[in-house]
C-alpha cells in the first residue's frame, strides 16, 4: 500500500511540472541562411547569362631577326579577336601602351623583352623576343671609270703601248683581243702589245677588280704604204668615241669616196651584229651557268665580248658582268637555289650587243633548296 501511494505522489509532481522546451536553430539564423542563398543563386544566374567563354588568344611575331630602333610587329591571334579588350607591354619600360589586334613597336636596345598581352582586363599571354643590334651598313664607293693613255692607231707586228692613269689603282688586268672571257693578256701598270691582224682594236683595262676603261685603236697593215684617204680615216678616228658606231664611219668614208671618185678607197666593212636573244632566254641561260651547264664563254656573242658593261643587281649599285658571274654564282651556292629571277636589259641598236643589265632575283633558302632537290 504504500510503495502505491508514493507512486501516485510521482505521478502528480510530474504533471504539475511546467515542462520548458528551447528551439535548437533560431529562427535570425534560418533567415540570414535563405538571404545568402538567394543572393548567390541570383549572382550565378547573372554571370551565367553575361560572361562569355574565355577563347584562345596567341601572340605572332614576323620571322627572322628583329634589330633595335626597327619597327617590330605583333597581332593578337583568335576566335572574334576584334571584340576583344586587347592591352600590350613590351617590357622595356617604356610608358607606351598599346591597344589593338596588329601593333608596331621600336625597342630602344638590344636584348630580351616579355612582352605581355592583357586581354578584356583579367587575362594574360606573353611572348619573348630577342632583339639585336642592327648591321653595320658599310658604304659602297661608286663606281669609276678606269683611265688609261694608248695611241689612237698601230700597225701589225709593231708594240703598242699603254699606261694606267687611273688613282688609287693597284691592280690591273689588260684585255687586247675583246676575249673577255678568257684570263687577262697583261697584269702591269704600264704594258706592250702587238696585234698580228688589221682592223679596229677594243683595248679593255679593269683596275681593282671594280673600275673598268675601254678605247678602241685601229691596226693598219705594216708594209702598205699609207694613203691620203688612210690619213683622213685617221684624223676622223681620233674624234670616234664609244658611241659612235662603225657604220657611222663607213658612211663618213662613202662620202669621201663619192667625192673624190677614187678606186683606192677600201670600204670598212659594216660591223658585226650580236645575235638576238629575249631577256627569258638570257634568264634561263643565267639559271644554267649556275647548275654548271653554261659556261661564261657562252654569253659573249650577246655582249660581243664585253664583259665589263653594268650589271645592277636588285635595284642597288652595279658591277662589271665578269665579277657579277663570280658574285652571282657564289651567292647561290651559299644561300639557296633560285626561286625567282628577272632580266632586263639595254642593248646597242647598231650592234645589237647587250650593253647594260638589270637582274632581280631572290633565293629559296636551305628549306626551299632542300625541297627543290628532293623534287628533281
Amino acid at each position: 500500500m504504500v510503495t502505491k501511494s508514493y507512486k501516485h505522489v510521482f505521478i502528480r509532481l510530474v504533471m504539475k511540472t511546467k515542462v520548458v522546451t528551447s528551439p535548437l536553430i533560431d529562427e535570425k539564423v534560418i533567415l540570414t541562411m535563405i538571404a545568402f542563398a538567394l543572393t548567390a543563386l541570383i549572382v550565378l544566374g547573372f554571370r551565367y547569362i553575361n560572361d562569355k567563354p574565355e577563347l584562345p588568344v596567341s601572340i605572332v611575331v614576323k620571322e627572322g631577326p628583329m634589330f633595335a630602333n626597327q619597327s617590330v610587329t605583333f597581332v593578337a591571334q583568335g576566335q572574334d579577336i576584334a571584340s576583344q579588350s586587347l592591352v600590350w607591354n613590351f617590357g622595356d619600360k617604356s610608358d607606351k601602351h598599346d591597344k589593338g589586334a596588329t601593333v608596331f613597336h621600336k625597342f630602344p636596345a638590344a636584348g630580351r623583352y616579355d612582352v605581355t598581352l592583357t586581354i578584356n582586363g583579367r587575362r594574360r599571354e606573353y611572348k619573348t623576343v630577342y632583339i639585336k643590334e642592327p648591321p653595320v651598313e658599310i658604304p659602297v664607293p661608286p663606281i669609276r671609270d678606269a683611265k688609261f693613255i694608248c695611241p689612237d692607231s698601230g700597225r701589225v707586228g709593231e708594240p703598242v703601248a699603254f699606261i694606267d692613269i687611273t688613282p688609287d689603282a693597284t691592280k690591273w688586268e689588260w684585255w687586247f683581243e675583246g676575249d673577255l672571257s678568257a684570263s687577262p693578256d697583261a697584269t702591269d701598270k704600264q704594258v706592250k702589245h702587238t696585234f698580228n691582224e688589221t682592223g679596229f682594236k677594243t683595248v679593255v683595262l679593269l683596275v681593282n677588280g671594280t673600275m673598268a676603261g675601254k678605247h678602241t685603236i685601229l691596226i693598219k697593215d705594216k708594209h702598205k704604204k699609207q694613203s691620203k684617204t688612210e690619213n683622213q680615216i685617221d684624223d676622223r678616228f681620233n674624234t670616234i668615241n664609244d658611241n659612235t658606231s662603225l657604220g657611222t664611219l663607213n658612211q663618213q668614208l662613202n662620202q669621201n669616196n663619192n667625192t673624190q671618185k677614187s678606186d683606192s678607197v677600201k670600204t670598212i666593212p659594216p660591223p658585226h651584229r650580236a645575235p638576238d636573244i629575249k631577256e627569258e632566254a638570257f634568264g634561263l641561260m643565267l639559271r644554267q651557268f649556275v647548275d654548271d651547264k653554261k659556261k661564261v664563254s657562252d654569253f659573249s656573242e650577246f655582249v660581243c665580248d664585253n664583259f665589263l658593261i653594268t650589271v645592277n643587281i636588285n635595284g642597288k649599285t652595279g658591277m662589271p658582268l665578269k665579277v657579277f658571274f663570280e658574285e652571282f654564282k657564289k651567292d647561290i651556292e651559299e644561300s639557296g637555289n633560285i626561286k625567282s629571277l628577272t632580266i632586263t636589259f639595254e642593248k646597242n641598236p647598231t650592234t645589237n650587243c647587250i650593253t647594260s643589265i638589270n637582274v632581280k632575283y631572290k633565293k629559296r633558302g636551305w628549306i626551299g633548296r632542300k625541297l627543290h632537290n628532293n623534287k628533281n
